[in-house]
């Protein structure tokens, strides 16, 4: 389509007079994007295609758009948009330029000049993406995105093993100014987006993979710390068939008269993922939480007991006899390093980082404070711990007490698996000042789990809603607001999937990036180790003791 673009009120005339589009003109035209016939003062759509492989992709979201403004009543004017190169739109369209900056000029014109009440952007898988992108950029009130990519770029595609793009990636990162364009969310930080998102996201990897989640869950999930982000789920589906299956069985009206006509969800509805983040202002329940008081009777008992270095031979002794925790004697203004074993099923619930203390010690070249703990009834200590109380803030409440008789001069948390999940909600409630996790858990919620295609912990999972339910910290995301934590994270994760499937990704990925939507966390992906050899293959490798050594206990760079 041509217009004069020079002239603002040629540009509106040449809209103006524009005929109305039907299937058969939108079927036929070659052009690489079209606009309806303009209808003032109604919302606009811009829709973006999606790829087909071995044709031009059809411009998308006509004939569906149709049928909403016969549901509703509710005239629309449309924009539709495609791209036969395959570069994500982020090589340009032609007719209106040649990058992504040109793309949103001519958009903001035509904006102008239809003047809309509204701008909505929609998309599906690539055109997905761009709505995403353009929608930002060009401050849309609503976007509903199907199966987006959250980023453009090669080298974090690779850390996370998303491989399905990769070719198309190298091109646009090779050349400005798409690739100032590569990470959607820095993108929604830099514009301060406010519009509303939906993304509507297959969880299965495929039926060759039943117990991976597709690696779209974690793209979604990187956007979280949008004010209006709702993430609907179809864990039937995958990548590909996200929107067929909604149509198929249904439910894609309902879902579109949700997101962009505000109707309640229908019977049926795919299931929202939960993505709490605390907004500007929103109160939050206050936590039990600090270092507990100091007790002089304790600190003495504790500065004359045996080292650890004289039970070196007895630590699986103690672990049989059903011992929980493992004290060293206490050294004031020394660093304390607090340890969570994990309890993954069917494995022995230990002292996992014995040994690792004892070499941290030895590289720190002075004392060394340890507690080190175990849940053998692997239930992330939500029923406590003998000896230390019936709850995870009961034991938060005597590890209070213990740290204020040991005086340290910081406290580090360190756990793994299961016992990631409890170094980080401990540092919370004990306000700690560091706490490293390995391929934790950010949420221990069954319905979230079994969304995400992950039986890994479900049985566990399932005993927490036993009775009595357990009451403690369930999503370290609202853990975090309620005891306003501003200790350092980090975050080591295996982005290895658990299954060979060209769109399966690693849980642990999903958990580590709800994590990194805190402001004091730090990501750490391992693509070349699966999730289970991580932890013995870093520490065979010498690196779990560097690590800490020079990231938590002297502030050194990660």
């Amino acid at each position: 389509m041509n217009f004069h673009w020079d002239d603002p009120a040629q540009l509106e005339a040449e809209l103006t007079a524009l005929p109305p589009l039907d299937n058969a003109a939108v079927e036929a035209t070659d052009d690489d994007f079209v606009v309806d016939a303009v209808r003032p003062g109604a919302p606009l759509v811009i829709s973006f295609s999606y790829v087909v492989w071995n044709q031009h992709p059809p411009l998308y979201f006509f004939g569906r758009s149709k049928k909403l403004e016969q549901l509703t009543g509710q005239p629309l004017n449309r924009i539709l948009l495609r791209d036969k190169t395959f570069h994500w739109f982020m090589h340009g369209i032609p007719g209106l330029g040649t990058d992504v900056d040109q793309v949103v000029a001519r958009l903001k014109q035509l904006i102008a000049a239809i003047r809309p009440s509204q701008v909505w952007c929609i998309g599906d898988s690539m055109g997905g993406h761009a709505a995403v992108l353009f929608g930002m950029l060009l401050r849309a009130d609503r976007i509903v995105s199907i199966g987006p990519l959250s980023h453009f770029d090669p080298d974090l595609a690779r850390r996370y093993n998303d491989k399905r793009f990769l070719w198309a990636m190298d091109a646009v990162a090779a050349a400005p100014p798409g690739n100032r364009y590569l990470d959607l969310p820095r993108i929604a930080r830099e514009v301060d987006f406010q519009g509303r998102l939906d993304l509507i996201i297959g969880s299965s990897a495929g039926e060759n993979a039943p117990d991976a989640v597709n690696i779209d869950v974690m793209h979604a999930h990187r956007f979280g710390n949008l004010p209006k982000l709702r993430i609907h789920c179809i864990p039937e589906a995958h990548h590909d068939d996200a929107a067929l299956n909604l149509s198929r069985s249904g439910r894609l009206d309902g879902i579109l008269l949700e997101c962009l006509f505000d109707q309640p969800p229908r019977e049926g509805a795919p299931p929202r993922f939960e993505c709490y983040m605390p907004r500007a202002g929103e109160p939050v329940q206050e936590r039990p939480a600090g270092r507990g008081t100091f007790n002089e009777e304790l600190a003495t008992m504790l500065r004359v007991l045996p080292g650890f270095d004289e039970k070196a031979n007895n630590v699986a002794d103690l672990e049989a006899a059903g011992q929980v925790l493992l004290l060293n004697k206490a050294t004031p203004n020394a660093p304390l390093l607090l340890s969570f074993g994990d309890a993954a099923p069917e494995q022995p619930v230990g002292f996992d980082f014995f040994a690792i203390s004892q070499r941290l010690k030895a590289k720190l070249g002075r004392p060394l404070n340890r507690i080190l703990l175990r849940d053998p009834q692997r239930q992330w200590w939500m029923r406590g711990a003998p000896g230390l109380g019936a709850d995870a803030l009961a034991v938060a409440k005597a590890l209070g007490h213990l740290i204020a008789a040991i005086q340290p001069e910081r406290i580090v948390c360190l756990g793994n698996g299961v016992g990631g999940y409890a170094a980080l909600m401990f540092a919370m409630l004990l306000r700690a000042e560091h706490a490293v996790a390995i391929n934790p858990l950010s949420l221990l919620d069954e319905r979230f789990a079994r969304l995400c295609h992950d039986s890994r912990h479900l049985p566990m999972l399932a005993a927490l809603d036993s009775e009595p339910p357990t009451t403690g910290p369930r999503d370290l995301l609202r853990l975090a607001a309620e005891t306003r934590h501003a200790g350092k994270l980090d975050i080591l994760f295996s982005t290895v999937p658990d299954a060979q499937s060209w769109h399966a990704g690693s849980h642990s990925a999903v958990h580590a990036e709800r994590l990194g939507l805190l402001p004091n966390c730090r990501l750490h992906a391992f693509p070349d180790y699966a999730e289970g050899e991580l932890l013995p293959k870093i520490d065979h490798r010498k690196m779990l003791v560097s690590f800490l050594h020079r990231v938590a206990f002297s502030d050194g760079p990660a």
